[in-house]
């Protein structure tokens, strides 16, 4: 049934409401999850599509009182008028988070900062990335490292990069099956879909997953459900072999790898390269000339960035 609900669409007090035709059950999740994301503290409480009245509230009686000028607090005290809110449930919820909870309002700022750049100040971007979709040149894959975002590092807009994080950026071989693949979905999506013309696998100094795979090298596996099966593909990288006086190729004892772990992240690096090629329309577009592949270790402690532009070979400065 057709029914006129509200949702939250302003940054800054006044709150501010706008009018949005929705169609289906999801209509009054949507209303809830608005109000309770600008009041936590408040619940709606629970109700289906709603008809012509909510909740004994006539239609148009609401679209007057949450009009374009209507600050939330209005809107509250409507709510509760008509028994529509529920404040028995403060701090009793899953979602509720505790008092040593760290805040997360210096974010939502940024969200608004973004917004003033991109959508009040220049909105040319964004108008012409929804009406025309995206169309990235790369494909970025990178840790999940809160220290290391693709973003901020390389200074790319919005539509610029494609990226896919995950623990020590690592790219799976090629193994197709009824499995789940997050990281083979997004390269396929960006290769095969998107036509991206580069990857990018980049890593960063004092990986907390390549310890974790050099851990597990050593018999020490982390006692994860999901971190030490995934690393473990990369337990290549713990096996690095060096010239010796000799001239013969000597494997590094994973002691000395474990106190210089660089050299294990810009070997998975390689591996991941390695691994890229195991992909048929990946192979298929590098050979063709249309599609190349980079290596990136971004070091933490300089800000320097080491390179490769092509699998096989060593990683070396570039800033």
């Amino acid at each position: 049934m057709l029914c006129r609900l509200w949702r939250v669409i302003g940054a800054r007090a006044p709150r501010r409401l706008a009018a949005a035709t929705l169609r289906s059950k999801p209509a009054a999740l949507s209303l809830r999850r608005a109000v309770c994301r600008q009041t936590p503290h408040l619940f709606l409480r629970g109700s289906k599509v709603l008809p012509r009245t909510f909740r004994g509230v006539q239609r148009h009686e609401i679209r007057g009182m949450i009009g374009n000028t209507a600050p939330l607090a209005s809107i509250r005290a409507h709510l509760e008028e008509h028994g529509m809110i529920d404040d028995s449930h403060t701090g009793d919820t899953p979602s509720a988070c505790a008092a040593e909870c760290r805040d997360v309002d210096h974010l939502l700022e940024g969200v608004r900062r973004f917004k003033a750049r991109f959508y009040d100040e220049a909105p040319a971007l964004m108008q012409g990335l929804v009406e025309k979709g995206q169309k990235p040149a790369v494909l970025m894959i990178s840790c999940s490292d809160s220290r290391v975002d693709p973003a901020l590092l390389t200074g790319a807009l919005p539509g610029e990069l494609f990226v896919v994080r995950n623990v020590a950026n690592l790219v799976p071989a090629y193994a197709p099956d009824d499995g789940l693949h997050g990281t083979g979905a997004a390269l396929e999506y960006a290769v095969r879909d998107l036509g991206v013309d580069h990857i990018v696998v980049l890593g960063h100094a004092h990986c907390g997953g390549i310890k974790a795979m050099l851990a597990t090298a050593g018999g020490e596996r982390p006692p994860r459900e999901f971190v030490g099966p995934w690393v473990e593909m990369a337990l290549a990288a713990s096996r690095l072999h060096l010239p010796a006086e000799d001239g013969e190729q000597r494997e590094m004892p994973l002691d000395h790898l474990k106190a210089v772990p660089f050299l294990a992240e810009r070997a998975s690096i390689l591996g991941s390269l390695d691994n890229l090629m195991t992909y048929p329309w990946v192979r298929e577009r590098v050979e063709a000339g249309s599609l190349s592949l980079h290596g990136w270790w971004f070091d933490l402690e300089s800000g320097d960035l080491w390179v490769t532009d092509a699998p096989g070979t060593p990683l070396m400065p570039a800033t």
